[in-house]
C-alpha cells in the first residue's frame, strides 16, 4: 500500500452526478496517511467553486498548478473535505507548494459566516 503525505495531489474516482458511473478528479491530501489507515481525507480540486465556501483559485499555467500536477485551473474549497476509501485513490500526480498549503489551512480555519472576501484576489466568495 502507498502512504500519502499532507499536500500530495492524487487522482480520486468520484461518482458522477447521476450516480451511475465514476470519473477521476484531482484532490489534495489533508493529513498524513499510513498503510494502516483505511481512508484518506482529501479536498477535491474542482472546476468551479463550491457555493458559499471560501475558495482559492489555482490558475492554469501557474507555478502552483504545475506543482499540484494540474493541467487546467481548479479551486481548493475550504468546506470541501471528504474522506475517501483507499480503493478509490489512484496515483500521486503532484504536491502542493508550502505557501499554497499554508494559505489553504488559514482559509479553512476562518468561520464561513464571517468571511468577507477581502484581501488576496485568489480568494473567491460565492
Amino acid at each position: 500500500m502507498t502512504t500519502f503525505d499532507r499536500g500530495d495531489t492524487v487522482l480520486v474516482s468520484f461518482p458522477t452526478e447521476d450516480g451511475v458511473g465514476m470519473h477521476q478528479r484531482p484532490a489534495m491530501v489533508l493529513h498524513q496517511v499510513s498503510n494502516a489507515d483505511p481512508a484518506v481525507s482529501v479536498v477535491p480540486i474542482t472546476p468551479d467553486p463550491i457555493h458559499l465556501s471560501p475558495s482559492i483559485l489555482v490558475q492554469e499555467g501557474s507555478f502552483e498548478a504545475a506543482r499540484l500536477g494540474l493541467v487546467t485551473s481548479g479551486y481548493l474549497n475550504a468546506c470541501g473535505e471528504v474522506s475517501v476509501d483507499r480503493q478509490f485513490i489512484g496515483r500521486k500526480i503532484g504536491r502542493c507548494p508550502w505557501r499554497l498549503m499554508h494559505e489553504f489551512l488559514v482559509l479553512q480555519r476562518r468561520p464561513t459566516r464571517d468571511w468577507s472576501g477581502g484581501g488576496a484576489d485568489r480568494f473567491v466568495s460565492q
